[in-house]
């Protein structure tokens, strides 16, 4: 699991510093060290690689327009590169 106790529900979305990573949650940001590639492999399917620093919870996604998901008021980006596998799950989560 996570190297913090962290529900994967709380979870609004990671973003990636180096190898360190901020974990934001619904009551709080953890820092960690640790990389995205392997958190990735720890993640249930709602969350999603939106961008080279950013995976999101999908489920926490407010508002998404064709480059940015909008997370409890935070613009989070969606690169080309992540685009079509982001807006496919999406989708399927309606």
């Amino acid at each position: 699991g996570l190297p913090v106790n962290i529900p994967f529900s709380s979870i609004q979305y990671i973003q990636s510093f180096g190898n360190y990573l901020k974990i934001f949650t619904d009551t709080r940001m953890y820092l960690i060290s640790e990389t995205l590639i392997n958190i990735n492999t720890l993640l249930t399917d709602n969350f999603q690689r939106t961008h080279k620093s950013y995976i999101v919870n999908l489920e926490r996604v407010t508002k998404a327009t064709r480059t940015h998901l909008m997370i409890d008021g935070v613009e989070v980006p969606v690169s080309a590169m992540y685009k079509v596998m982001v807006f496919e799950k999406l989708e399927g989560l309606q």
